[in-house]
């Protein structure tokens, strides 16, 4: 089972955040994300999946939930890069990219 990732989520920081997009289509937006994840605490965290929030030169946000293609251990005062594809429905240009952790696990127990 290990440790509980909702006591120690604020250990984790995202920077570095940069949303690099491609239109396909007249509707959807797909987009590569990059950053770095950089862990402040003192325990291994096993990133399954990120909160990205994506904002268009209109002001219009959309929220997605998104795993790696492989999820990731963060060891403790380290930083981890990371890579993610994904698509928004927003029809303008995307001007922002931020981005959360939003499921870890325990570092030292088993990848699934």
């Amino acid at each position: 089972m290990g440790r509980r990732f909702a006591l120690h989520r604020g250990e984790l920081e995202i920077k570095n955040v940069r949303a690099i997009v491609k239109q396909e289509g007249t509707n959807e937006f797909y987009y590569n994300v990059t950053g770095i994840v950089t862990n402040k605490g003192e325990n291994p965290w096993r990133v399954q999946q990120l909160e990205l929030t994506i904002t268009n030169s209109e002001g219009a946000v959309d929220v997605t939930h998104t795993s790696p293609s492989a999820s990731f251990v963060v060891q403790p005062h380290t930083e981890h890069e990371f890579l993610l594809h994904a698509w928004t429905r927003l029809t303008n240009t995307v001007v922002a990219a931020k981005a959360r952790v939003d499921t870890a696990r325990d570092g030292n127990m088993p990848s699934d």
